[in-house]
């Protein structure tokens, strides 16, 4: 079947955030973004040769401009940790609300950016390796590769998800211990779509009433190593690595697991999301810029 559309506009919507008081030069490493219905972006990163971390929210015109002036910095927060080498993870918790969750090791925190406040803080069972918000629960991924907490705005744990992921089944526990991948999930109401970083060809869904696990999307020769969905368009796109290191970002109708295009990016991005009005977003580790591409919803195929 032939799409008659143009879905990307390359590079003509392209916008890029870069705070040069974080680049590569002076150790700084972009962990994780997430965006805001009103259009703002919150990145977060660490210094892999010290013990900080910190988070920046940027005023950001993701979907109501194709400015490409770089957004204002609304907020920034430096925080010291107990380790220097594991990432920090960020989330709004709701559509236009001005709390963020955050967490690196084993503590999530709740800060109100708008007024420079933690509201809560929690420690966790374990070291945090990835972070979703959905209809306004907090889904924590845990050191193991196989758990899930699931918290409330208030940080009161709901429930703990393990799943039975087919690389456990296989023995492969012992390479997350030796690892300790990044591994990323992607919430919706009733699921998780869920990425385990291990160079595996596939992206797994998982019941969150009860941890059961199917294949949701299968790409070929590329290895999985992000996700993000986007349930209002039905679109999901999934950041994958060649054998050389080449990206792609691959997109498929949400519920078929059948892509319909396939999109070149640097190999320094580690993270994208999806918009609320279908641009991409993607979170460059290595130098630390933020790019963004309009995409036209229309495109989308229709299942």
């Amino acid at each position: 079947m032939t799409f008659k559309f143009l879905l990307f506009a390359f590079p003509h919507s392209l916008h890029i955030i870069r705070d040069s008081r974080y680049a590569i030069q002076n150790g700084w490493r972009l962990d994780d973004i997430s965006l805001c219905l009103s259009g703002n972006i919150a990145v977060s990163g660490h210094n892999h040769r010290t013990y900080q971390s910190h988070v920046c929210i940027y005023g950001s015109t993701v979907d109501n401009s194709d400015s490409r002036d770089k957004p204002t910095l609304l907020y920034h927060k430096q925080f010291t940790d107990k380790v220097s080498w594991l990432p920090r993870y960020i989330s709004f918790i709701k559509p236009n609300s001005t709390e963020i969750v955050t967490c690196r090791d084993d503590e999530v925190q709740v800060i109100d950016y708008n007024r420079d406040a933690v509201l809560r803080s929690r420690k966790v069972n374990g070291d945090t390796r990835c972070l979703s918000v959905s209809e306004s629960q907090i889904f924590i991924g845990l050191s193991g590769l196989d758990i899930v907490n699931i918290y409330d705005n208030d940080l009161n744990r709901i429930k703990s998800i393990r799943m039975n992921l087919p690389l456990y089944r296989l023995g492969f526990s012992w390479i997350e211990k030796l690892y300790r991948p990044s591994w990323d999930i992607a919430a919706t109401a009733d699921r998780l779509y869920v990425c385990t970083g291990l160079y595996v060809s596939k992206v797994f869904v998982c019941s969150q009433d009860s941890g059961s696990v199917r294949t949701a999307y299968t790409t070929g020769r590329w290895k999985v190593r992000g996700i993000a969905v986007n349930t209002e368009l039905g679109l999901t796109a999934v950041l994958c690595e060649g054998n050389t290191g080449q990206k792609q970002i691959i997109f498929y109708p949400l519920s078929k697991n059948k892509s319909f295009l396939n999109v070149n990016v640097e190999s320094g991005v580690e993270k994208i999301r999806i918009s609320d009005k279908g641009r991409i977003v993607t979170g460059n580790r290595t130098t630390g810029e933020v790019k963004i591409y309009n995409v036209v919803s229309s495109g989308i195929p229709k299942v």
